[in-house]
């Protein structure tokens, strides 16, 4: 997430851009952490981790869950088609 919102504050050279970015993400994730396993299962490669995938907005958030913590990996931006990059 702090990539995500570093790589926006160096495009739009907003602050209040890219913390908005980020505390909207962060409580999209955070208010769908006690059902974080029942979303969408996506399995990227073979051997891979079990990623779950949320939809936010133009994003895809990708993450795994690890013992009771919820493991953001990958936010993608829906007109990216580097899915492969996981």
């Amino acid at each position: 997430m702090i990539d995500i919102t570093l790589y926006l504050l160096d495009k739009t050279e907003s602050v209040a851009v890219s913390k908005r970015f980020y505390d909207k993400t962060l409580q999209f994730i955070e208010e769908r952490t006690f059902g974080a396993d029942s979303y969408e299962p996506y399995f990227p490669y073979e051997g891979s981790p079990e990623y779950r995938r949320l939809y936010y907005g133009n994003y895809t958030v990708f993450y795994v869950i690890d013992g009771d913590d919820m493991d953001v990996r990958r936010s993608l931006w829906s007109g990216a088609d580097d899915i492969d990059k996981l």
